[in-house]
């Protein structure tokens, strides 16, 4: 499938159809990703590897974001308000500045798909439970330390 989507994406972005705005990059389920709604992201991108990994991130995002609407899971109100005005916050303006943006209602729309799939995680994980000896844990370490695999902090 992703083989199929990488083809059609190849030969969109190399014939120079996506310049269209209206453009549909992909197709997901009922859903579709236009040139328009990642373009600030493949602007940044520099090499068709990298534009491949927008369009993919792109696709797990409306997969999940269909599944949150499936189970119904979707933040509250009280949590979109802390989420704005902590942006708000940190951006040293206030909401209603913020809210005065012309954009707001795209970021508006982020700030809810971010807190949805956030919400969906915690319900997936919510009932995991990791039982590992301490010699279990001891042993895997063993392992990763004579691959010789370096970890950054």
């Amino acid at each position: 499938m992703r083989a199929s989507i990488a083809l059609l994406i190849f030969l969109i972005l190399n014939i120079g159809y996506a310049s269209n705005n209206s453009s549909i990059i992909a197709l997901v389920n009922d859903s579709f990703i236009s040139s328009q709604s990642i373009e600030r992201y493949l602007s940044k991108s520099s090499s068709f590897d990298d534009k491949m990994a927008v369009i993919d991130h792109q696709i797990d995002i409306i997969l999940q974001l269909e599944k949150v609407d499936e189970l119904d899971i979707n933040p509250t109100q009280y949590d979109i308000n802390e989420a704005i005005t902590e942006l708000a916050s940190s951006n040293e303006i206030t909401v209603e500045q913020l809210q005065a943006y012309p954009d707001y209602p795209f970021l508006l729309a982020e700030i809810i798909n971010y807190l949805s799939i956030i919400y969906l995680q915690q319900y997936i994980t919510a009932d995991l439970q990791f039982n590992f000896t301490k010699d279990e844990i001891s042993n895997n370490c063993n392992i990763i330390k004579a691959q010789k695999i370096k970890q950054i902090k």
